[in-house]
């Protein structure tokens, strides 16, 4: 494996001369690739980890970036590195590469530590496209070999540390093993929770306006180009598998998270439909991995900014809301219906304050209203009926004696009214009638 390496380093120098043609230097690097490949099918585990690290020792990039780029496809195919009709012949091999135990483990946590050096190694004395190849091979080896050994401890420390890069790609590579590896590690990546969230948020702050951050030369040969949606999709992998696996002890934190993830126009623009849905996941995995005690404050504290920020913003605020709600045990409704139902009725006074920023107040109050019917849906008839006494007596009043008020109140009924129907839509069983006829004659249009 070490020989054929060298041979692809050969080939990729000498194409530096006329002597040699473009076709057949691409034809020969074919050859080596699929001999290559060939070769590792038939490696026990701790050879291959082993060969790698001879491969990555050496100080030419040629060399460490081919290593790590066979290492990436080699594990990535460990399934199929025997052929179906030799795998009753060779079973112990795709065992071994199965469940890494004994010195294939050993050899394995010896190739991490080898990664890691790369990635400390100062920016001058490494080579970009190498960096971004280890940061890749760490990403892939958490994935395919999970294991709660110390040394993915350290690859989380190393990845972290460098996020705030100024290389955004490597930023970018960075939050996304740092992901995989929250994964692996679950509740033991926690001693990294401040660092990751400070640079996180930092990163998320930093990235520029321009949709292209980070371009590829052609000599570098690195497969994808890492662009703002890419840094920003990172971001929301990296908050995924913290909320996942971490969401107890995300309440520090979640101030920051929910307004990244409702006021961060990247994650609301139907334009970018792929940035949108990952985002819309991560709103709803928020809502199922964190206590609404925990996240209860931290909307409410983002609901002046969203108010502020304009329609999709107090829509993405409500909706999340809506998520929360619909988690909520009976004990959690029991406590928190009176806050949430609060809230709910400060927003729909949005219609009254003829905000600049509102533009559309029809929508904003029917994500309001939906987040409404969703708590009414959980709570009792002895804990709606109070609630709904309430809102007629808000239609009522004016909000100041001057006059505009009968203007105001005339807002206000609207926006009552609005409820009234849903509530009547979704609540056929709910004795409250004698309620509905006092409001229709009480509140003015």
């Amino acid at each position: 494996m070490v020989q054929v390496v060298s041979c692809w380093k050969l080939v990729d120098s000498s194409g530096k001369t006329k002597s040699v043609s473009t076709v057949l230097k691409k034809e020969l690097k074919e050859l080596i690739h699929s001999a290559l490949m060939k070769t590792t099918k038939g490696m026990l585990p701790s050879a291959f980890f082993q060969g790698i690290i001879r491969l990555l020792i050496q100080q030419d990039k040629v060399t460490r970036k081919k290593a790590l780029q066979v290492l990436c496809e080699a594990v990535r195919d460990a399934d199929s590195l025997i052929s179906k009709r030799e795998r009753d012949s060779n079973s112990h091999l795709r065992s071994s590469w199965r469940h890494l135990e004994g010195s294939n483990f050993d050899s394995f946590v010896a190739l991490c530590l080898e990664i890691l050096q790369l990635l400390d190694a100062p920016y001058d004395d490494l080579n970009k496209s190498v960096r971004l190849a280890a940061i890749s091979a760490l990403e892939v080896l958490a994935t395919k070999f999970p294991s709660n050994h110390m040394v993915f401890n350290k690859s989380l420390a190393c990845v972290v540390k460098n996020v705030l890069s100024d290389d955004l790609a490597v930023g970018s590579y960075c939050l996304r093993a740092a992901g995989a590896l929250i994964n692996v590690l679950g509740p033991r990546a926690l001693p990294e929770l401040p660092h990751i969230m400070k640079n996180l948020l930092k990163r998320s702050q930093d990235v520029p306006a321009s949709s292209m951050v980070y371009k590829e030369s052609p000599e570098e040969n690195i497969s994808r180009p890492t662009s703002k949606d890419s840094i920003m999709l990172a971001i929301l992998s990296t908050l995924e598998a913290l909320v996942n696996n971490l969401g107890a002890f995300l309440n520090p934190y979640l101030n920051d998270i929910v307004e990244l993830l409702v006021l961060h126009p990247d994650y609301l623009s139907e334009s970018n439909q792929k940035l949108k849905s990952k985002a819309d996941a991560v709103r709803r995995e928020l809502s199922e991995n964190v206590p609404v005690r925990l996240a209860f404050p931290a909307i409410q504290n983002v609901y002046p900014k969203a108010v502020k920020s304009g329609d999709v913003g107090i829509c993405a605020v409500f909706e999340l809301l809506k998520n929360f709600v619909g988690k909520m045990d009976r004990a959690s409704v029991s406590g928190y219906h009176a806050n949430v139902f609060d809230l709910c009725m400060r927003a729909l006074d949005l219609r009254t304050q003829h905000l600049a920023s509102i533009k559309n107040i029809n929508i904003v109050e029917k994500h309001v209203i939906d987040a409404m019917i969703t708590l009414t849906m959980k709570m009792t008839e002895t804990m709606f009926k109070p609630l709904f006494i309430r809102s007629i007596e808000w239609a009522e009043s004016n909000i100041e004696e001057d006059d505009h008020a009968g203007g105001r109140n005339i807002c206000r009924a609207v926006s009552f009214y609005g409820l009234v129907c849903s509530l009547a839509e979704n609540h056929r069983s709910v004795n409250f009638p004698p309620l509905y006829v006092v409001s229709l004659h009480r509140v003015p249009l």
